[in-house]
């Protein structure tokens, strides 16, 4: 059997990253939260990518062992600051970060050079808030975050490839975050693929019944997300020209975790999930009996 080799770097791409961080020292910080202060960490990444050829023309279902020859001119380059802020007091945590995608691609096409010269220009943001009662055993979550959209595209799903730009447009403001970041079972878990084009906003309370010095835990939590397209027009192939709500899904889990000894991460994890997601208008297409979708998940892990 014949071993796929790389003949060219030519369409490979380029990345280089700048990471800077300030954070306290884990004893340091357990000391100023224990005296009443306040600890600030902060982050900021820097990528710059280029890709000057593509072999796009590679498809899925090629033939295999096909040879591939023909590349294309791209001239893509693309910028990217992200900047983490967390903010500790007491029992209280706020968490931020955001993203900013700036950049161009003289060509888009697949097969062709077409001098398209389109402009990307791209946010997002996730906040995560948590303030924790009773000892630290309540705990009262808001998360919600933010992925640009672009209206002149077609689709938000990134697992379903149906990004589809419409011609003349030479604007992609299309924000998508990376599918391991999930706020949910259902919906963008195993639907939609990752958190791209829309807004969200998810409430939660988790409660431990045990819940030890040395690290055992058995709780329960739930949470509510609501998720809303930020453009009409990327769910106008399924959904309702101007209703862009997505959804709104229940999740509820119960966990436990195994003492561990102080200072210590490993100990034997179970979690039982539930989710149900209730479609809203952006997901009815006229003709289609769309119904609630249902999800259990049983998780067993050993942490060490």
């Amino acid at each position: 059997r014949a071993v796929p080799f790389d003949f060219t770097g030519a369409d490979d791409i380029r990345q280089f990253s700048f990471l800077a961080a300030y954070r306290l020292g884990e004893e340091e910080q357990e000391e100023r939260l224990a005296n009443g202060d306040w600890v600030l960490s902060a982050g900021l990444y820097f990528v710059y990518r280029k890709q000057r050829l593509a072999s796009e023309v590679a498809t899925i279902g090629a033939t295999p062992g096909a040879p591939l020859t023909d590349l294309i001119r791209r001239n893509a380059r693309q910028v990217t600051p992200d900047l983490w802020v967390q903010f500790l007091w007491g029992d209280l945590r706020l968490e931020l970060e955001t993203a900013l995608n700036v950049g161009s691609i003289r060509n888009v096409s697949r097969d062709t050079f077409t001098d398209d010269d389109a402009r990307i220009l791209s946010f997002g943001f996730a906040f995560q808030g948590e303030y924790r009662l009773l000892d630290e055993a309540l705990g009262i979550y808001v998360d919600t975050g933010l992925a640009s959209g672009d209206s002149q595209s077609r689709g938000i799903s990134g697992r379903e490839n149906t990004y589809l730009q419409q011609d003349g447009n030479s604007r992609l403001t299309h924000f998508g975050f990376h599918p391991n970041y999930r706020i949910d079972l259902i919906l963008f878990r195993n639907i939609l693929g990752n958190v791209g084009g829309v807004y969200y906003l998810r409430p939660g309370l988790s409660y431990d019944l045990v819940r030890t010095a040395f690290g055992q835990r058995l709780g329960a939590r739930v949470d509510v997300i609501y998720s809303r397209a930020n453009r009409s027009s990327q769910i106008r192939e399924y959904g309702s020209r101007d209703a862009n709500s997505l959804g709104l899904e229940l999740d509820a889990s119960v966990y436990y975790r195994s003492e561990d000894g102080p200072g210590l991460t490993d100990g034997f994890y179970a979690a039982f999930q539930y989710g149900i997601l209730f479609p809203l208008a952006g997901l009815k297409e006229s003709g289609l009996n769309v119904r609630n979708a249902q999800t259990l998940r049983l998780v067993l892990g050993v942490e060490y």
